[in-house]
């Protein structure tokens, strides 16, 4: 099942503060955090799949697209600021901004391994 998830968002005259709780529940350990900035529209990025690493993908602000496929569904979905979603190993991933000046940030539950991914479309899908 695919369930999009929402921070916790606070405001004030200081600024906004947007929370993920209770990380576990969603993944085990978290090993890797990154961030990418998207300084125009439409640019498109991922275009492929991890054979044992799960992340969270959030927008950190802007608008994202997420193209997901896996055995289970196959879905685009749109993340605005404060939105993520979970995305589970062997899972196919194309993500665009729709809006320039987006930020994307990631919680892995692996560190970097080039090994981890399938980047080739037609391998991902004949391992499905």
């Amino acid at each position: 099942m695919l369930n999009i998830i929402h921070l916790n968002k606070f405001y004030d005259e200081r600024g906004h503060l947007y929370v993920i709780d209770d990380l576990n529940k969603f993944l085990p350990k978290i090993k890797r955090f990154y961030f990418i900035n998207f300084p125009l529209k439409n640019i498109k990025r991922g275009f492929h799949a991890h054979k044992d690493l799960s992340q969270i993908i959030f927008t950190i602000r802007g608008v994202l697209e997420i193209f997901i496929e896996n055995q289970n569904y196959k879905k685009k979905i749109k993340l605005n600021t404060g939105e993520g979603i979970l995305i589970n190993k062997y899972t196919w991933r194309e993500i665009e901004s729709l809006e320039s000046d987006s930020i994307l940030g990631c919680l892995c539950t692996n560190s970097f391994d080039p090994n981890d991914y399938i980047n080739s479309y037609k391998i991902f899908k004949s391992q499905l």
